[in-house]
């Protein structure tokens, strides 16, 4: 993992992992934000794809709040927009 860059108390900036790098012409960094941060947005878009994401899915779409499934918070967002893949979907 490289250096973590704070951008704001919750938001940093992150390597990604190797494997979601496979693709040439791929960014290498990503900016990762904590649940509060994220709640404060007016509109949330979640993007999921492939089977890694499947159980987060399911917790988010079918699952209580939960603190070991961070997504689940998202459930209190007033607008939220969910976009997966069939494998990110699988276990719905």
């Amino acid at each position: 993992m490289g250096t973590l860059v704070l951008t704001s108390p919750k938001t940093l900036i992150d390597d990604l992992d190797k494997e979601t790098i496979k693709e040439k012409n791929v960014t290498k960094k990503a900016l990762t934000m904590g649940i509060s941060t994220i709640m404060k947005s007016k509109k949330i878009i979640l993007l999921a794809s492939g089977k890694k994401k499947a159980k987060a899915v399911r917790c988010l779409i079918k699952g209580k709040i939960d603190k070991n499934c961070p997504v689940s918070f998202l459930k209190r967002h007033k607008n939220i927009f969910v976009i997966i893949d069939e494998k990110a979907g699988s276990l719905l």
